[in-house]
C-alpha cells in the first residue's frame, strides 16, 4: 500500500508551483483568457519508452517557465503515459522528457499531470475564445455587449448554479455561438420559462432530452421481437435524464390525452405522433 501511494504522489503538482503553471480557480474568464498556456502537438505518435528517462529531474524550480513555452503530447499518448508511468518507474524511469519535443531536458513526473490538465484548459480556453470573438463581431447588439461584460466578472472554473442540469461554466459559450441549440442550453432556457408563473400555468414544457428518448425507444423497438422482449427503453434511460424529465407512466398519461391511447403502458409498446401547429405567421 505504501508503494502504491508513494506512486500517486509522484503524479501530484507541488502546491509551490500550481500557482505559477495553472490559472487560479477564481480568475475571471477575461482573464483566463490571457492565461498562458501551451499549445497542442501535433507530431505523429512516437514509442512510449522515449518518453520515460532514468536521468534525475532538476531539484531548483528555474524549469517552470519552459513548460508553458512547450507544446502538449497528443491526448491519446498522454493517456498512454498516465497509465504506464507506475510501470516505468519501476523499471528504473526517475523522469519524463518532452520526446514530442525532441528535448532532452527531463522534468518530474507530475509533469504528465500538467500536460493532461493543460490539455483540458486549453479546450476551455478555446470555446472562450470563439465566444469572445462572436461577441466582439456582435458588439453593437446590446445582449452581445452585456454578455462580453459578463466575462470579466464570472470565474471561469466552476458550474453553473440554479438550473436543473449540471454543467461546467464553459457551457454558457455555446450561448455566444451558432451552437446554443444543445441539450444543455436549451434545458436552461427552459428552467428560465419555468420560473414564470404565467407562462406555466398557460403551457405545458417538455425538456430537451423529450424527443432524443423517443427516437431511442423506436430504435430498441426494432431490435426486440413484439410478442416476448421485456425491453422498456424510456423507463431504462429514465435514469440518464434530468430529475424532471416525465416518467413512463405520466408520459403514458400524457399521450392518452393528447393522441388517444387507452393500452395500458406496461402491456404494449405505444405509438407517438407528433407534430406542431402552423400560426400563419413566420417567427
Amino acid at each position: 500500500m505504501a508503494n502504491a501511494k508513494g506512486s500517486d504522489d509522484i503524479l501530484v503538482i507541488p502546491a509551490s508551483v500550481q500557482s505559477f503553471i495553472l490559472p487560479d480557480q477564481n480568475m475571471s474568464i477575461s482573464s483566463f483568457l490571457h492565461f498562458r498556456l501551451p499549445s497542442a502537438s501535433i507530431t505523429t505518435t512516437l514509442p512510449l519508452r522515449k518518453y520515460f528517462s532514468t536521468d534525475c529531474p532538476p531539484t531548483d524550480t528555474s524549469y517552470l517557465h519552459y513548460l508553458h513555452a512547450q507544446p502538449l503530447p497528443q491526448l491519446a499518448v498522454l493517456q498512454q503515459l498516465l497509465h504506464e508511468v507506475q510501470h516505468a518507474r519501476s523499471a528504473g524511469s526517475q523522469s519524463v522528457v518532452y520526446a514530442h519535443a525532441d528535448i532532452d531536458q527531463s522534468f518530474p513526473f507530475w509533469i504528465l499531470t500538467f500536460w493532461h490538465q493543460a490539455s483540458t484548459l486549453l479546450n476551455t480556453q478555446n470555446k472562450w475564445r470563439q465566444a469572445e470573438a462572436f461577441l466582439t463581431k456582435h458588439k453593437p447588439n446590446p445582449v452581445a455587449s452585456s454578455f462580453h461584460v459578463a466575462l470579466s466578472g464570472l470565474c471561469w472554473s466552476g458550474s453553473t448554479q440554479g438550473f436543473c442540469d449540471w454543467s461546467p461554466i464553459h457551457e454558457l459559450a455555446n450561448f455566444a455561438s451558432r451552437r446554443w441549440l444543445s441539450d444543455t442550453n436549451l434545458n436552461m432556457m427552459l428552467d428560465i420559462v419555468y420560473a414564470d408563473e404565467e407562462a406555466t400555468s398557460k403551457h405545458s414544457f417538455k425538456t430537451a432530452y423529450f424527443i432524443p428518448l423517443l427516437l431511442i425507444a423506436h430504435d430498441e423497438r426494432a431490435k426486440n421481437d413484439y410478442l416476448t422482449s421485456r425491453s422498456r427503453p424510456l423507463e431504462n434511460h429514465r435514469k440518464t435524464a434530468p430529475r424532471y424529465f416525465v416518467r413512463r407512466s405520466r408520459l403514458h398519461h400524457f399521450c392518452a390525452q393528447k393522441f388517444g391511447s387507452s393500452s395500458k403502458p406496461r402491456a404494449h409498446w405505444q405509438l407517438f405522433v407528433c407534430g406542431h401547429r402552423r400560426t400563419g405567421r413566420n417567427t
